[in-house]
């Protein structure tokens, strides 16, 4: 009867555990074939219910994942005014496993340690020490455990910080002490035997 619906009511009358019937295109024959449908998760929570946020805080660099409610702090119009990268993992990103997070280093508390670096936040981590970053869990353990005479940190935009262990070390309670702040990370990245 040629009446017109929206493309995205396809998508919204179906639900998940569906098999969906599609037809592809392959090696110039046409055949259908079936797809169940899944839940799509995606690479930034969108909601933080009951949950305080995870950080992660190291020679004044404050590390914490990326999530809906951190951009939506640039407005109700935060998909056009948070930082384009951000807002695009955001909005399009795709976990591929169950642990995968996007941890920035979101802001710089000012010390002489970190003296140079203060400009840097809202980026990406890429790696520390040369390993691929997967969660902020596996980043604060790697500076934890770390026995290098330095730690570095690859952001986004080509960015580097590198910082002094043993200077981090001591200057660790000045920081948390001038900031007023009780513990350097949340209580989800605590070891079972600090709780």
């Amino acid at each position: 009867n040629r009446e017109r619906i929206l493309f995205s009511f396809l998508f919204a009358s179906k639900v998940v555990g569906e098999n969906v019937k599609v037809k592809v295109l392959r090696e110039r024959q046409t055949i259908e074939v079936g797809v169940p449908l899944s839940l799509n998760k995606p690479l930034v929570p969108v909601h933080q219910f009951d949950q305080p946020p995870c950080y992660y805080i190291y020679a004044g660099l404050v590390f914490t994942t990326l999530v809906q409610p951190y951009l939506q702090e640039y407005g109700d119009d935060w998909y056009s005014l948070a930082p384009r990268k951000l807002a695009d993992k955001a909005l399009f990103g795709i976990r591929q496993t169950e642990d995968e997070q996007i941890v920035i280093l979101s802001h710089v508390l000012l010390h002489e340690i970190n003296y140079g670096y203060q400009h840097l936040g809202n980026l990406p981590v890429k790696k520390c020490n040369g390993i691929e970053i997967k969660n902020l869990k596996q980043l604060a353990s790697l500076v934890e455990n770390n026995k290098d005479p330095f730690v570095r940190f690859d952001l986004d935009e080509e960015m580097v910080a590198i910082i002094d262990a043993k200077q981090a070390e001591d200057a660790h309670a000045s920081i948390l002490s001038t900031h007023r702040i009780y513990r350097s990370m949340s209580s989800d990245l605590l070891p079972p035997s600090s709780l």
